[in-house]
């Protein structure tokens, strides 16, 4: 067919050959793409009957128990991160595991091994004289415990010994007597990530303390455990970490307070975050530690924010003052919150205008590094029924500094703005436009992205 359309189309006049052959080469490719997805739906249909005959057709390859009796030994390495580690077998029970490899390779037939040759016990784990028992591969899935499968090394373990592809292997692997394995998490590869998710799986406090009890601490990042605690909405069990690091051999430090002390603001217990603080301040005095942060005064901030104790957040910044600190714009934000939240509007406006005036904004307080204190106050004015305040604060920056806001600062005024008042956010919108024109006078450009290879007159 391909070949009477060719020669039809070489007979015709030029317009009609274009004609039919812009026609049918379409049409072919669409016959050939369809013949290509019915064959790929073919081969993938015949494909998975396939493998589902082998599947059929083959067992599955699970370790098979080669022996009634239950075994003892020692968890000599397990590498929590890979999964898998190995068991020493017990002296006692050497002969009997032996005997039971050895009918276990007699039952096979000798599969696996060339003919004649006899079924070999497996190897010790030093040694060439079999002096020592042998070594028993293990994996987390055969480790009966809960939460996160994992040995610790040393440990005594009773287990089931299998075979698996002709080589021994534990399976049912628990305390002597059937109980949890206890050291799941003794290694000192467990990252406090893993750590932490296996801690919010407890739910008695007796558990935590075993759990506790089998960290190596030498290894686990207690900070970053503590940390990961928050985060997941444990607060509790970072508190309780914290005391019982002490007990451990672990000196406290300002780091773990400053951990402590948010942990605090998360759980609402405030006399406890502030005595955390003044813990830090009284290991600063006898001259065993650093004095608080500013991060450490900002979590005690926060603390008594959320708490809604707003006389003991401003006695911590007069307190972090006369430390010779300065609140930074985290301090602020915070304290500008909780006041929009409480309807003191004017205590709001007093802390943006100390941050504007402070020296932690640059370009005469107007450029500054961040602009959550802005946006926390426009958050709280239309709160507190009052947009026309974001408004205010907009003229106010645009008239102190020759900078003026950033553009970020006009977007989340906008953002907040828009819904409360359409006057304030028409407003808004032109102080927009002005600065936008004033700084391209200027050639202040740099804040709205412009294109530096533009013409200055389409700029």
């Amino acid at each position: 067919r391909p070949q009477q359309q060719h020669a039809r189309a070489r007979a015709a006049p030029r317009a009609a050959s274009s004609a039919a052959c812009s026609s049918s080469r379409p049409r072919r490719a669409l016959a050939r793409a369809e013949v290509a997805a019915r064959r790929k739906r073919a081969a993938a249909k015949g494909g998975k009957k396939r493998r589902e005959r082998k599947a059929a057709a083959k067992p599955a390859r699970v370790p098979t128990v080669i022996s009634d009796a239950r075994f003892k030994g020692t968890v000599t390495w397990f590498d929590s991160l890979k999964g898998y580690g190995f068991i020493q077998l017990d002296e006692g029970d050497r002969e009997e595991a032996l005997e039971a490899l050895e009918r276990a390779a007699a039952a096979r037939g000798g599969e696996g091994r060339p003919a004649g040759a006899q079924p070999q016990a497996p190897q010790p784990a030093s040694g060439a004289d079999g002096t020592e028992p042998p070594r028993i591969f293990v994996h987390h899935s055969n480790v009966l415990t809960r939460g996160m499968r994992a040995l610790g090394e040393g440990e005594v373990v009773e287990f089931d010994l299998a075979e698996h592809n002709s080589s021994p292997v534990a399976v049912g692997v628990t305390a002597p007597g059937g109980k949890a394995v206890s050291g799941t998490l003794a290694h000192r590869r467990v990252p406090a990530e893993r750590v932490a998710k296996h801690i919010a799986r407890l739910e008695s406090d007796d558990e935590m303390a075993e759990v506790l009890a089998s960290l190596d601490w030498s290894a686990v990042s207690w900070t970053k455990l503590m940390g990961q605690l928050v985060r997941q909405g444990l607060p509790l069990r970072a508190l309780e970490v914290l005391t019982f690091m002490p007990s451990a051999g672990i000196e406290l430090d300002y780091v773990a307070y400053t951990v402590g002390i948010t942990a605090c603001g998360a759980a609402g217990d405030v006399d406890r975050a502030l005595e955390l603080l003044q813990k830090i301040r009284d290991q600063a005095a006898r001259g065993e530690g650093s004095p608080p942060d500013i991060i450490a005064y900002a979590m005690a901030v926060d603390a008594c924010a959320k708490a809604g104790r707003l006389e003991d957040a401003r006695e911590l910044v007069t307190q972090l003052r006369a430390d010779g600190l300065e609140p930074n714009h985290v301090v602020q934000q915070i304290l500008i919150t909780a006041f929009g939240e409480a309807g003191d509007l004017t205590a709001a406006s007093e802390c943006l205008a100390e941050y504007t005036r402070s020296g932690a904004s640059v370009g005469g307080g107007c450029d500054t590094v961040s602009n959550s204190p802005y946006v926390a106050f426009f958050a709280a004015a239309c709160s507190c029924n009052a947009p026309e305040r974001v408004v205010d604060v907009l003229r106010e920056l645009s008239e102190s500094c020759a900078v003026g806001p950033r553009l970020g600062t006009y977007i989340s005024a906008l953002n907040i703005v828009d819904g409360h008042s359409a006057e304030a956010c028409q407003q808004v919108l032109d102080y927009l436009v002005d600065d936008a024109i004033e700084k391209l006078v200027r050639g202040q450009t740099a804040d709205y992205d412009f294109d530096e290879d533009e013409d200055e007159d389409e700029e």
